[in-house]
């Protein structure tokens, strides 16, 4: 049942500035900027408000979701595809019910802004033009297929020529070196987060040479 506080004025007032401070939270997680999002949160986090259940552990559990709900917004401002948002958001639901106390809860709502701004960092397409913006996406949901420039360029009715330019041009990359790039990068996460065996992991990510994958590997990480 819903607990009323004794000072409703105090409760107002801190309803009032919890809504007033969502906007600039969602600005700056849609900035990817981790420092200014983080600082908004503590604000969020020091309000002293009303508990909606008797339990507190729930409570905060119930709170910890909605904020994960409305950070999602600011990941969707900073021009992040929905799959990849509502992939992270779906992780994030299943570590905060995993979850076990206040305290840890309390870590987990500062980790759950850094993964959304580091999202923001790293898969925005804000700065693009279209054709490069549904390239990239193409590319990042697609990664074993055939992803060369010239199959790039038919999948997406444009001259090969011209696509190479512009990409390079806004990318500061070749299409090639790119590709190259978010496979291996993607491949590293499998290794540290599944139990995918690393001849899967290369083919899994469109690389069917493994001599070739791990060249590669260790030309873009530095080790084996």
């Amino acid at each position: 049942p819903y607990v009323p506080v004794d000072d409703y004025m105090l409760n107002v007032k801190a309803t009032e500035k919890r809504y007033a401070l969502e906007k600039p939270l969602l600005t700056a997680v849609s900035k990817g900027n981790v420092a200014e999002a983080l600082e908004l949160s503590r604000q969020f986090m020091s309000m002293i408000y009303a508990p909606r259940i008797n339990d507190p552990l729930h409570d905060k559990k119930n709170g910890l979701i909605s904020t994960n709900t409305l950070l999602r917004l600011g990941a969707e401002m900073g021009h992040v595809h929905p799959i990849f948002v509502h992939e992270l958001s779906g992780k994030h639901v299943k570590l905060i019910n995993q979850t076990s106390s206040i305290t840890q809860l309390n870590k987990l709502h500062e980790k759950i802004i850094r993964n959304y701004c580091l999202l923001v960092q790293n898969k925005s397409r804000m700065k693009y033009s279209k054709l490069i913006k549904d390239a990239l996406n193409y590319i990042d949901f697609n990664l074993s297929g055939t992803l060369t420039l010239s199959a790039l360029a038919d999948y997406f009715h444009v001259s090969a020529p011209y696509f190479s330019r512009v990409f390079k041009k806004e990318l500061n990359m070749t299409v090639t070196d790119y590709v190259t790039s978010q496979r291996i990068h993607e491949s590293l996460r499998l290794l540290s987060s599944t139990n995918m065996q690393i001849q899967e992991i290369a083919a899994y990510v469109g690389m069917i040479d493994f001599n070739y994958y791990t060249r590669t590997f260790r030309k873009c990480i530095g080790c084996t």
